[in-house]
């Protein structure tokens, strides 16, 4: 990802890495299972992909992006 930014961002392309959490989406085949090991709801987790997409997140480019932050 950061190799990916590097080369993209003279050319205006943004680039993050997405950390929404541990989600109980399932799509491993038991989301029942998935909420049992501390999953979370996937719609603040879609909520957060969102806010990124629409450019809140526009000076976090080239970080991995956690809901309340970056990784470091």
């Amino acid at each position: 990802m950061r190799e990916r930014y590097r080369m993209l961002k003279e050319d205006g392309v943004k680039v993050w890495c997405i950390s929404p959490v541990l989600i109980a989406t399932g799509l491993g085949g038991n989301q029942e299972m998935s909420k049992s090991l501390v999953a979370e709801d996937p719609a603040p987790a879609g909520q957060f992909v969102r806010s990124v997409l629409e450019g809140q997140r526009d000076s976090d480019m080239g970080r991995v992006l956690v809901r309340d932050g970056g990784q470091p």
